[in-house]
């Protein structure tokens, strides 16, 4: 089985995150109901207001799914999520085009040369301009934006893409025809030669063959398209309809070719970092984790690489599908979820060794505005004040304080 891959899903609101991970997840074959939006709250508004977990396997490798909210004053999620993610998926919608968020997740991903890819969605919308996007996003963002995807439609219908990198099509409803329509062939073909010259730049050899017109085989390609992507000097840009299941395959293809393989060992001392909080219904307090390296096991004592105190990892759950299974390790690359450990914090690297090299998370975005609140009565204060202390001590953006004066 090879290193699992976590991938996370930014962008802004309305641009189709939540549909896109459900859908990747029935692609996958996860039978169960899926309900990333499961609170009462995600409910009742109809957006995502909390990041969601969902898995599914593909040749034996797992996929880990993170669905973070697209509302700014949300945004905390996304800079928890992005630093443990192998590739961040900046998802556009293709009738908006770039939107607030898209900026401000950009900010926190390619624009600091953490791997990512665009997924261009609702490419059902006749009205979608797939070019016109890609000069935007060229102009107003700082990074190479390069389509791996071009959309086929006829009669103003979503019917297929062209692979560039591949130079043929692939037809949603008919997948033996491979044929490029002529009406866009001088463009894919455009496409091509700035693809293989971007990808080539990341290699020198590949780049002498690129300037001499020598044969780059596929593999070579591969290569160096994944460490463009790894090196954060490449965002490949591709294309689909999350509602209809559109060009999902390639997308999960990207996952796999576009990821290099993991080189953390599963034999090197344990060490993870905790970078979510989360109250479960059944489970009690979780804490996800991010395993870094090495194999982290039930029963055993860690430390918190900063403070040096004893953590005990008791109870480690998986994610399977959109449900939590017991486990009794994890290792580098996969993300659990720790059971009955209270009193740690959004942050802590935990490590089997003391003295351990801590993760560094970026730093969180400061809040801008406050409110008061009041209890109804008396008896409401000790529940208020539990629940805001328990609100306070998982999410990193909000601060809980109380007036000794006015008692506010």
């Amino acid at each position: 089985m090879g290193q699992a891959r976590n991938i996370c899903l930014v962008g802004h609101s309305g641009s189709g995150k939540t549909t896109l991970a459900t859908s990747l997840l029935k692609k996958g074959g996860v039978k169960d109901q899926i309900t990333l939006d499961a609170s009462a709250e995600e409910k009742d508004r109809g957006y995502s207001i909390d990041m969601a977990f969902g898995s599914f396997d593909v040749k034996g490798t797992r996929i880990t799914l993170i669905d973070t909210p697209g509302g700014d004053e949300f945004v905390e999620e996304m800079y928890k999520a992005v630093p443990v993610a192998d590739l961040s998926v900046l998802v556009i919608n293709g009738e908006k085009g770039i939107e607030v968020v898209t900026e401000r997740a950009w900010e926190i991903t390619g624009a600091v040369h953490r791997p990512t890819a665009v997924f261009v969605n609702h490419m059902d919308n006749a009205d979608v301009d797939f070019p016109g996007l890609i000069s935007a996003l060229q102009e107003q963002l700082s990074g190479k934006f390069v389509p791996l995807d071009f959309p086929i439609r006829e009669g103003g219908s979503f019917v297929g893409v062209v692979d560039i990198l591949a130079n043929r099509a692939f037809y949603f409803a008919d997948k033996g025809k491979k044929d490029i329509p002529a009406e866009i062939q001088d463009t894919v073909e455009e496409l091509r030669n700035t693809l293989l010259e971007e990808v080539s730049a990341v290699d020198d050899e590949l780049m002498m063959k690129f300037l001499e017109e020598e044969e780059i085989t596929p593999a070579e390609l591969k290569a160096a398209l994944a460490k463009g992507v790894a090196d954060g000097a490449i965002v490949p840009v591709l294309c689909g309809s999350a509602a209809e299941e559109k060009g999902l395959d390639r997308l999960i293809e990207a996952f796999m070719s576009i990821i290099p393989e993991g080189t953390a060992s599963a034999d090197a001392p344990a060490r993870a970092v905790v970078f979510n909080l989360d109250n479960d219904p059944y489970l009690g307090r979780l804490s996800y984790v991010r395993v870094l390296e090495g194999t982290l096991k039930e029963g055993t004592t860690c430390y918190d690489a900063a403070s040096g105190h004893k953590i005990e990892v008791r109870d480690l759950y998986e994610i399977e599908g959109v449900k939590q299974k017991r486990v009794p390790q994890a290792v580098a690359g996969d993300i659990v979820a720790l059971g009955k450990v209270d009193d740690i914090a959004l942050g802590t690297t935990i490590a089997a060794k003391e003295g351990a090299e801590a993760f560094v998370m970026p730093p969180f975005p400061q809040p801008v505005y406050s409110r008061m609140i009041l209890p109804k009565s008396q008896s409401d204060v000790e529940k208020m004040s539990s629940a805001l202390r328990e609100l306070s001590t998982a999410k990193a953006t909000i601060r809980v304080e109380r007036d000794p004066v006015t008692k506010e």
